[in-house]
């Protein structure tokens, strides 16, 4: 594995940006949720 970087870095990189997209759309979707509790 460490003679082939080129086998495992860009999954690693795709699983990073997946990860990091699902929390930024999770708090996303928590402010808003605390945007329409607080109007109520």
């Amino acid at each position: 594995m460490t003679d082939k970087p080129w086998t495992w870095v860009p999954a690693t990189v795709v699983i990073l940006i997946v990860v990091l997209a699902i929390i930024f759309i999770g708090n996303a979707l928590r402010r808003v949720a605390d945007q329409r509790q607080a109007t109520r």
